[in-house]
């Protein structure tokens, strides 16, 4: 017979032995402590150039629309 509702909620969580082992899904100190310091630099660089370009063309934009 089938166990109701409120046993299956409150139920404690069990590790099967399968599962024992595994990392968790989200990484507890972040992703950026698992790149090697030539990929932190990389991915800093990127983001710069990226935050830089689309400010700029966020200035030409408002450039072309300003109000006499």
């Amino acid at each position: 017979m089938q166990q109701p509702m409120n046993d299956l909620i409150w139920e404690e969580e069990t590790v099967s032995p399968i599962h024992a082992g595994r990392r968790p899904a989200v990484p507890e100190g972040g992703v950026l402590e698992d790149l090697l310091p030539w990929q932190r630099f990389l991915l800093a660089t990127l983001l710069l150039l990226d935050v830089t370009v689309v400010g700029f063309l966020f200035l030409v934009i408002l450039g072309r629309f300003q109000l006499p």
